[in-house]
């Protein structure tokens, strides 16, 4: 299952990102 990591931790660096 680690494409759903894969996922989750792309919207967290975007989210991340967008608040930067």
């Amino acid at each position: 299952m680690d494409t759903a990591k894969s996922i989750t931790a792309k919207k967290l660096i975007r989210l991340i990102g967008i608040r930067s």
